[in-house]
C-alpha cells in the first residue's frame, strides 16, 4: 500500500526517479519465505 502511494505521488509531482519505490520494505525480516512447491513432501 505504500509503495502505491509513493508511485502515485511520484507520477503526479513528475518525478521519474523509482529510488523511493524500492526503498519500501527492504528489511529482510519483512520478506515472505520462498517454498518450492515442485517437489511432493516426504
Amino acid at each position: 500500500m505504500v509503495t502505491a502511494k509513493l508511485a502515485a505521488e511520484a507520477i503526479m509531482a513528475g518525478i521519474t526517479d523509482k529510488a523511493a519505490i524500492w526503498s519500501v520494505n527492504v528489511e529482510e525480516e519483512y520478506h515472505e519465505e520462498k517454498r518450492d512447491n515442485t517437489r511432493p513432501p516426504g
